[in-house]
């Protein structure tokens, strides 16, 4: 194993067998809430199924920070094991925080240790999402700092829900948790709407409509 390996995702042929997962983050109600947040149109960027590995190491995403693809992102995590404060649960640290800290320290979108933070934001505000088996989070990770705890007993299990708007800030950083092969086997199931969703900007509707039109 890769010595700063912490982090496993399923691999997109996994995730194809099973296509309500990819769909799930696709439904109507679910697309509404989102935009109505965001306040523009939904990009939505896939479903990460993802084994958080129990070991010791505080590498990128289990270090505090803000995620920068957009002025607001939405992500929802849904707990497939249980999860406590010692098998990596999701943590943050409210808003009012946040805003403070990107001041203090002239936040520039790095990986924060603990150490640094806590010199300005107490431990005893950091919040842990700790939950049962099926528990649902919803996050802005552009608003708010936050990381996974290491996981200390076992791995943590979950799905990951990536949003962003469809006139991201940083549209270089947004990518699709599938292929664009995959993304155009899913297209023939999809709305008209929910390829909007999918296949958000120029290059991506380009190569939809060339798929389409070569049926």
């Amino acid at each position: 194993m890769n010595p700063k390996q912490y982090l496993l995702i399923a691999e997109s042929q996994k995730v194809i067998e099973y296509p309500e997962i990819f769909t799930w983050g696709l439904e109507q109600k679910l697309i509404a809430t989102i935009s109505k947040y965001l306040k523009l149109p939904v990009a939505y960027h896939g479903a990460y199924v993802r084994r958080d590995i129990a070991n010791n190491i505080a590498y990128k995403t289990r270090l505090w920070h803000l995620d920068k693809e957009d002025r607001r992102i939405v992500k929802i995590i849904i707990y497939l094991k249980d999860v406590d404060q010692n098998s990596g649960a999701f943590q943050y640290i409210p808003k009012r925080f946040t805003s403070a800290l990107i001041r203090k320290l002239k936040y520039n979108h790095e990986y924060l240790p603990s150490k640094k933070v806590e010199r300005f934001v107490s431990s005893s505000e950091w919040i842990s999402c700790k939950g049962q088996t099926g528990t649902v989070i919803f996050v802005d990770t552009a608003n708010i700092f936050h990381r996974g705890l290491i996981p200390q007993t076992s791995d943590r299990l979950s799905i990951f829900f990536d949003y962003t708007s469809a006139f991201p800030l940083r549209p270089y950083y947004c990518k699709s948790s599938l292929p664009l092969q995959d993304l155009l086997r899913f297209a023939s199931c999809l709305s008209a709407q929910q390829k909007e969703y999918v296949f958000w900007n120029r290059k991506l509707k380009q190569a939809l409509n060339k798929f389409e039109n070569n049926l």
